[in-house]
């Protein structure tokens, strides 16, 4: 037995499968905790990083955040992961979705520098 499709679906079917994939954005603060307070990470650089699991993942953008403390990035739908430049933790992920903006403050364990 033979398929038929009609011509008339063809093109339908085609571009529904073409194009690329929309970005989204994340945005929000960084934030540095400390013991008992916190500040805006306004003297930091953020790496994003792809979360992969079972790996640290790649680092796909690094950004110095603003004076504020804020950042933006305009990335491809996914689950990331962010890290400050000077090592950082910064746990937990986002997941950013296509053609949305996604408000994620990232809040990062201070390393306190032994002297």
């Amino acid at each position: 037995m033979k398929l038929l499709v009609p011509l008339f679906l063809l093109p339908v079917a085609v571009a529904s499968g073409c194009g690329g994939t929309q970005l989204g954005t994340v945005q929000g603060h960084v934030i540095f905790k400390e013991d008992t307070t916190s500040r805006y990470g306004s003297d930091s650089t953020l790496q994003l990083i792809q979360a992969r699991p079972g790996s640290h993942g790649e680092v796909l953008a690094t950004q110095k955040v603003s004076p504020t403390g804020t950042y933006h990035f305009a990335v491809d739908p996914g689950t990331y992961s962010f890290s400050d430049l000077a090592l950082s933790p910064c746990p937990g992920t986002v997941t950013v979705r296509s053609g949305q903006t996604t408000q994620h403050d990232v809040v990062c364990r201070a390393v306190i520098a032994a002297g």
